[in-house]
């Protein structure tokens, strides 16, 4: 019998987040071409909203 093939597909760049000490959230892109991984921030952040007026 033949084997199935898997359907998902690798993806080549994720974008994660990485926690701040402040509480803050950074973005940035995980690449990953030719066997090696490098990390491109994108320098956007997720503030945590403190007050009813923040939001």
């Amino acid at each position: 019998m033949a084997e199935k093939k898997s359907a998902t597909q690798k993806e080549p760049v994720r974008l994660r987040e990485k926690k701040l000490a402040n509480g803050n959230v950074s973005l940035y892109l995980d690449i990953y071409k030719s066997g090696k991984r490098a990390k491109e921030y994108l320098k956007l952040y997720l503030i945590e909203e403190t007050n009813a007026a923040a939001r």
